[in-house]
This record gives structure tokens, sequence and C-alpha cells, in this order.
């Protein structure tokens, strides 16, 4: 996480590549009954979330679960490719993710992790509201990722979420939306500071709603965390690094 915030997309992707053979260590281990498949849950996480923090959604559309997954420790494959689909507008695949997300928490019941079911009804909302934008419904997308956002924000966000305001910002900013989604970038930004994404997210609405210095300010922000983007190859963070220079 802290790689791919600073812009340090490689070893984020290095590091992502060893967790199959960590989880293979993981399960062979004696006394590890109660995190014995946790390796292949972080494989999965760690793949699906990877993509999705650096945007690239075809690579997000393509995350398949690793070898041997439990049925529910699958379900971060499953909230990658549906919010790929959104971004790619595959009605197709959101609703196959869909699907499989549904499939995990059904498995989770019955496992022991059956607690955490409430926590990934926020991600089913938001599949639910990718799947909507796919299929060209977009007052029913912003409903379904309102409500991802405000049941985040009474549950509380992980350490390393990606939040859920933030995705509301990205799909007003897919609607041509700029001003509306700036107000939740900065909502998500208070919650989760300095968020690489968020900052980009941000600059982009502040400069598509035509605010240039609040634009340049947010991508600053972003140039000053990512060393002027000196270990990232992603374009829109280039981009950012080249207008905040200006």
């Amino acid at each position: 996480y802290a790689y791919l915030q600073t812009g340090q997309d490689e070893k984020a992707k290095a590091l992502t590549a060893k967790m199959a053979g960590i989880g293979a260590h993981i399960l062979a281990m004696p006394g590890m009954d109660d995190m014995k498949t946790g390796g292949h849950f972080f494989d999965n996480e760690l793949r699906a979330v990877t993509a999705m923090e650096l945007r690239d959604w075809q690579a997000a559309a393509e995350v398949q679960e690793a070898p041997g997954s439990e049925p529910y420790n699958v379900f971060t494959v499953w909230w990658a490719q549906g919010t790929a689909a959104g971004h790619l507008h595959d009605a197709k695949l959101a609703a196959s993710a869909l699907v499989g997300f549904d499939k995990a928490l059904e498995a989770m019941k019955t496992s022991p992790y059956a607690a955490y079911i409430d926590g990934m009804q926020v991600q089913r909302n938001e599949i639910l509201a990718w799947q909507a934008f796919a299929e060209d419904r977009p007052g029913d997308a912003e409903v379904f990722m309102g409500t991802a956002a405000d049941q985040q924000d009474k549950m509380g966000q992980a350490e390393v979420d990606i939040p859920a305001r933030e995705m509301l910002g990205d799909l007003l900013a897919m609607e041509k939306k700029p001003v509306e989604a700036l107000a939740e970038y900065r909502v998500a930004l208070k919650l989760s500071p300095n968020r690489l994404n968020g900052l980009l997210g941000a600059g982009a609405a502040a400069e598509a709603a035509g605010q240039v210095d609040t634009a340049k300010a947010f991508y600053r922000a972003a140039a000053v965390q990512t060393h002027s983007a000196a270990a990232s190859g992603r374009p829109d963070l280039k981009r950012a690094v080249a207008l905040a220079a200006g």
C-alpha cells in the first residue's frame, strides 16, 4: 500500500507477485490453523487491489482467483472485476462479477469469517453501482454508490481500503459532474489523507470544473508524495506532475 501511494509501481507489483509463494508457505506450516487459508485470501486481495489502485482496468478485469482458493476467499477478485466493468463499460462482466461475489458471500456464511459479511455489503453495493453505470442507468449507479459510501462512513474502513466515497467521486466524474465529484473527493481525502488516487481524482475534477488553482494544489501534493512520479509509469500521474509544474 505504501508503495502504491508513493508511486513506486514496480515495487508494489513485485511484492504482490511474492504473495502466492508466501501463501503456500503459510498453508504448509504446522500450528497455523487460524491463518492456514490466509495466504489465498491475501494473494487474491493484493492482485485485485494492485490493479485497481494502479487504475489498470483491463488487468483488474482479468484478475483470477489463486489456485486452490477457498470459495469464501475470492470475493476481492469479483470486486475488482465488477469495478473494472464499470470503468470499461462492460455490462456482461459486471453481471458475472456480481454472481461470483454473491457466491463468495454465500460460502462465507458457513466459514470462520461469517462475521465479516455485513461489511462486505459495501463492496456489493459498489459492484451494483458499476453494473448500473455499465448498463447506462446513472441514477441507479449514484444511489448504489452513495449507499456504499454511507455504509462505510458508519462502519469505518480498514487501513488500506479503497474508500467508497472516492469511488463515488470517480463515478460522478465519469458522469461529467465534476463539481459534485470534487465534493466527494474532498470528503474522502479528509477520511484518508493524501491517498494518491484521491488527490489525482480531486485534481482532475477541479480541472474539469474550471478551478485551475485548486487542481494544481491537488496535483502538487501528488507530485510531492511521488517524488514527481520518479518511479511511476502512470500517465495520469505524469500528467498531473507536469501540470503542477506549469
